[in-house]
């Protein structure tokens, strides 16, 4: 556990770089935007820019996260194959963990950066704009005031079907990361089998056949799902929360089986490269 520990902490400060970078391109983006809106006067005041900002730093999120995926896959399967941090001591299958958990905690590191910023630019806000404060204020006493408004804003919210998104999202994210650790383990491992067939060709092929398979191994693992008659009765009477509910109990066995091949196939089948 020690071990696996500092192996963490060593590849989180690795991948720490890649969120602050993704981090400040998103936020340099963001300014050249809202300075461009700036000179075109589409603003009329400071706190106009300011909600701007935070406008255009929640919509250019879902583009950096991605982004962030994309970048730390490659990372990823780089780590995976290296002979350098196979060195460690722990088997390849524990490093493959370690190297997958430092990436969804820098992943969701970015996540939190993001959400300061518009807090902090919200804060400022509120300090600087005395109608923004006004606004604020108002709001806020109309909930010890009113408890028509809090129903029908508070009230009206559902947590629970948040709290499911929020854990799918992280379902999700995962499952982007074991997918593409599937791809090039299975890839790699039937190509050391057949000797002289690493051509772009044969190896587009096997992933070809191994899209099929993840298909079908899917369709077999949604089968051994018991069939309730109380997620089936709600799912059809519309309610999100139970179909969000059934949809993470499925993403949830896809990760565990997934990620379980992953590290029997890094463990047994998967060897280092040579100058990596």
């Amino acid at each position: 556990m020690v071990n696996f520990n500092r192996l963490f902490s060593q590849l989180f400060k690795q991948k720490s770089k890649t969120t602050y970078f993704i981090f400040m391109i998103q936020l340099a983006t963001v300014l050249v935007i809202s300075f461009f809106f700036i000179f075109k006067s589409t603003f009329k005041s400071l706190i106009g820019f300011l909600m701007a900002v935070i406008a255009l730093i929640i919509g250019t999120s879902f583009i950096a996260e991605f982004i962030y995926l994309i970048i730390t896959s490659w990372q990823n399967e780089k780590i995976n194959r290296s002979q350098t941090w196979r060195l460690a001591p722990m088997s390849a299958g524990k490093i493959y963990l370690d190297n997958t958990l430092s990436s969804f905690v820098a992943y969701m590191y970015l996540f939190v950066l993001q959400v300061i910023s518009c807090l902090l630019l919200v804060g400022l806000s509120y300090s600087i704009s005395g109608q923004f404060r006004h606004a604020i204020n108002t709001g806020f006493g109309h909930l010890t005031k009113d408890d028509i408004w809090i129903n029908m804003a508070w009230s009206s919210i559902n947590w629970t079907l948040v709290l499911e998104s929020f854990v799918f999202f992280i379902l999700l994210s995962l499952a982007f990361y074991i997918t593409v650790s599937f791809f090039n383990f299975s890839t790699r491992s039937i190509i050391d089998f057949l000797p002289g067939m690493s051509s772009r060709f044969v190896v587009g092929l096997v992933r070809l056949i191994l899209i099929g398979l993840i298909c079908w191994l899917i369709i077999e693992i949604l089968q051994v799902l018991p069939e309730d008659t109380m997620f089936s009765s709600q799912i059809g009477n519309g309610n999100d929360v139970w179909y969000m509910a059934r949809l993470l109990i499925e993403f949830l066995i896809f990760d565990v089986v997934f990620g379980s091949i992953n590290v029997g196939l890094v463990d047994k089948f998967v060897e280092a490269k040579q100058n990596n």
